[in-house]
């Protein structure tokens, strides 16, 4: 299983409002890009739709579109949440959400929540494009 849409052509924004038809052209121009796309907005704004579109429309990210709503995670457990953590004592290597959207999207919602230094390393994996588990 992909973790592909079926409803790919599925176009869940209403209205043919100026402002609409903006935003259904910034998402056709953004889905074909592998890149990482910055979504902001008040609360309600429908930004998880507008990502789960852009993934949608994107013909590489065959990957799953992976939701993450990080003030749910307590912050003792939200790096290894992210990141993945190794083998240690008594437990076994699991892996975060990055890898787990290996060729996919990885949304997360409620980044300006977190504490600087996970808001750092995020950063750092953005930039870099790569991860150490924790």
């Amino acid at each position: 299983m992909t973790g592909r849409s079926s409803h790919a052509a599925f176009d869940p924004l209403l209205g043919e409002s100026q402002a609409v038809q903006r935003l259904r052209q910034v998402i056709n121009t953004l889905s074909p890009l592998n890149t990482t796309v910055l979504l902001y907005g008040e609360p309600g704004t429908e930004k998880q739709t507008v990502a789960r579109m852009i993934h949608d429309k994107n013909p590489a990210a065959w990957g799953k579109f992976i939701p993450v709503h990080l003030s749910a995670i307590p912050s003792s457990l939200l790096q290894g949440a992210l990141f993945g953590h190794e083998e240690g004592a008594g437990q076994r290597s699991q892996p975060g959400y990055f890898e787990r959207a290996e060729n996919g999207t990885l949304f997360l919602q409620d980044i300006g929540d977190l504490d600087r230094l996970t808001q750092v390393r995020l950063l750092q994996i953005l930039q870099d494009g790569q991860y150490v588990r924790a």
